[in-house]
């Protein structure tokens, strides 16, 4: 192998002088390891740097720099974050807390490509037999797998970037002769990092905005798009996030990053993304929640859709940008809001008082300065105090008899006080009675006086027929008896005239139906007659009749009763019995 000597000029900080050093290169000793991931390659890249600033700052200490200002650089707390929860929120959901890693760790999260659960999938705690299998013995030593149920997910920490490597992107796990597809990506969360939100064009990818966003102050980690919207997240090496950036040569402000609470719209569900659903159900709306019947493999049937968030149920789709409740509150966000409930809780809790007898305290006091009096050498003092036995005891102090000097004493002995003070409140609490006494009295009077002047009750009706007097009584119950009669006899009236219309329609309609018989039965005798004609007897003759009979042919009240009691005579000239008569006239013998 070929090595090449170079001269490189360097400071001696022993010897205090620049000088020049031979250096013996080989061709892989300035060789970078390239991996699949871009985010791992820049990620070991920083290590390197910071490394070698490190060995650099370690190895000189006298360069006018404090040697334990790394110590102070890593003892630094991270950017403060927002909790940024405006909502109301009806979950409880907190993640699972796992251990931190090592702080030469590489963080690597890996969920499925597919829609399964990995619980079911990795069942009996498999997770490290597979991984091991995959990875191999050597390499598996130094990783550690945290499976999340809940968020179907799996977090790997490994110091290896030649580890990290082999599970970040897509790759695939055997377990039990069944093959599960997943995906990791680096997570970028470490305590030297810190994130913040701007704002993109709608048409930007991750890929665009990685060469278009620049922080010409630091090192930007990693840009990555949310979605198909107009916001990206950047990364920033360090734990300043920086107030602007550069896109595309134009300065964009940098706004906080709030952490969201994972929730799925494909089956409802918080705890995990949509696109880590362990269990979609085709037949649950992603909008309203409702279980709707499919019509198609996929494709669920028309219903009424109201949005409903299931972070804070309010009217709008899960993780929308409406939802102000679907932040987590940071730790430090919690403990100040703890901080602010007990300054608050302490402001509302009252102050003691102090006893009648008792000198007042000089936090419950508050002194006022004023001029002096004319004629006096000494000053005043006026005290104020919150209770009533201070402020009386003020009181006996300031009206008290001053003696000229500088020691301003009262006349008034401080044996005397507590007697004074009582007395002084007895009168005070008897005067005040009294009043109170004297209002309720006033009181009482005008609200009297003014229910009778505003609304008099009236009288009840039955009071009023009891006042009035015997004659407008009797004059009252005549009336309405004459408006009773009156009233009985057009009753009557009406019915009598109704009485009379139906008794002559009746009547009449009688009347026409007795006229129209006899017109009818003549009509149906001459009918038969035509019909029929003469009859015959037995003999071929035609019978003769007589003038009776033809009489009773032609009465109209002619009637079986009649006939059986006036039989008909025998013919004069026929010499036919009576039988023989009626047998030819019921004879339909011949015709003519």
């Amino acid at each position: 192998m070929a090595t090449s000597t170079i001269n490189q000029r360097g400071y001696d900080p022993h010897a205090m002088a620049w000088d020049t050093v031979p250096i013996s290169e080989t061709p892989n000793s300035a060789f970078t390891p390239r991996f699949r991931s871009q985010a791992l390659n820049d990620a070991v890249a920083r290590r390197s740097q910071a490394d070698a600033k490190k060995a650099a700052s370690d190895a000189t200490p006298a360069s006018g720099t404090p040697a334990d200002k790394t110590s102070v650089d890593k003892t630094q707390p991270p950017a403060s974050r927002a909790a940024g929860r405006k909502g109301k929120l009806i979950t409880k959901w907190k993640p699972r807390p796992f251990p931190k890693p090592n702080p030469d760790d590489y963080v690597i999260v890996v969920k499925p490509r597919e829609c399964i659960s990995l619980h079911e999938a990795f069942s009996e705690n498999w997770y490290g037999t597979a991984f091991k299998a995959y990875l191999g013995p050597e390499r598996a030593e130094s990783l550690t797998v945290l499976p999340s149920r809940e968020q179907n997910l799996i977090v790997i920490h490994t110091p290896h970037h030649g580890t990290a490597d082999k599970v970040i992107g897509d790759f695939a796990v055997n377990i039990e002769r069944r093959q599960v597809l997943l995906r990791g990506y680096l997570r970028q969360d470490g305590g030297n990092v810190c994130h913040g939100v701007i704002v993109v064009r709608n048409t930007d990818t991750t890929e665009t905005l990685r060469e278009s966003v620049r922080w010409r102050s630091g090192t930007i980690v990693e840009v990555r798009k949310f979605g198909t919207s107009n916001k990206a997240r950047v990364t920033f090496a360090g734990q300043k996030k920086p107030r602007f950036v550069h896109y595309d040569t134009m300065l964009i402000p940098v706004q906080p990053y709030y952490r969201t609470i994972p929730a799925c719209g494909k089956c409802g569900v918080v705890g995990h993304r949509m696109d880590a659903c362990p269990n979609p159900r085709p037949d649950t709306c992603g909008l309203c929640g409702q279980q709707v019947q499919l019509v198609e493999e996929g494709v669920r049937a028309p219903h009424d859709c109201v949005p409903v968030c299931s972070v804070c149920g309010g009217a709008h789709a899960t993780n929308s940008r409406a939802c102000t409740a679907k932040y987590r509150i940071s730790n430090a966000a919690a403990s100040n809001g703890r901080k602010s409930r007990m300054a608050a809780k302490k402001r509302r809790q009252p102050q003691t008082r102090d006893e009648p007898g008792e000198p007042p305290r000089r936090d419950n006091v508050k002194t006022n300065k004023q001029a002096p009096s004319t004629g006096a050498v000494g000053k005043q003092p006026t005290v104020q105090s919150c209770s009533g036995g201070g402020q009386a005891w003020a009181n006996a102090v300031k009206n008290g008899k001053q003696v000229s000097g500088t020691g301003g004493a009262a006349s008034s002995s401080p044996s005397n006080l507590p007697s004074s003070v009582r007395r002084t409140e007895q009168n005070t609490l008897s005067n005040l009675q009294a009043q109170i006494e004297t209002l309720q009295k006033r009181l009482a009077a005008a609200e009297a006086k003014q229910t009778q002047s505003v609304c008099p009750p009236p009288p009840p009706a039955v009071e009023a027929m009891e006042s009035e007097t015997g004659a407008a009584a009797k004059d009252a119950l005549a009336a309405l008896e004459a408006r009773m009669s009156a009233l009985e006899a057009r009753m009557d009236s009406v019915i009598t005239g109704l009485q009379n219309q139906i008794s002559t329609l009746v009547e009449a309609a009688i009347g026409k139906m007795t006229e129209a018989i006899p017109t009818l039965i003549a009509q149906q005798v001459a009918r038969s007659n035509k019909r029929t004609g003469l009859i015959k007897d037995v003999s071929g003759r035609y019978p003769k009749t007589s003038r009776r009979q033809i009489d009773l042919d032609d009465d109209d009240s002619c009637s079986l009763a009649g006939m059986e009691d006036n039989p008909y005579p025998a013919s004069a000239g026929s010499g036919a019995p009576l039988s023989q008569s009626l047998v030819n006239l019921t004879d339909h013998g011949g015709q003519p």
